[in-house]
């Protein structure tokens, strides 16, 4: 009921890794993607995924090596791979993006 969501408004709603609902092949879930390593194509790296948000028209990646704080789009073509048992994840930036290769 309307009074049973309002009674648990703010709270965190969790679920057993075994209950959640595999995804289709090359689609993950955002907390599948916290912590990962992040690498260029050209091997240069980038540091981890420390959040995820939404700018409306796509999720955004933020990557910090403890120095810089870089935002990667969720794009097709900007995100090349994921590898969830390597805790990888490969980029291939859009050009001038701030943060990577002297840019």
């Amino acid at each position: 009921t309307r009074e049973d969501a309002e009674a648990i408004h703010g709270q965190q709603l969790t679920i057993a890794r075994s209950q959640v609902t595999p995804l289709p092949e090359g689609q993950h879930y955002q907390f599948e993607l916290m912590g990962l390593s992040v690498r260029t194509t050209g091997g240069e790296a980038l540091g981890r995924v420390t959040d995820i948000f939404s700018t409306g028209s796509n999720s955004v990646l933020v990557v910090d090596d403890d120095d810089t704080e870089i935002l990667i789009p969720i794009l097709e073509g900007v995100i090349v791979s994921v590898d969830l048992a390597a805790k990888a994840l490969v980029v291939e930036p859009p050009p001038g993006l701030p943060g990577i290769g002297g840019a």
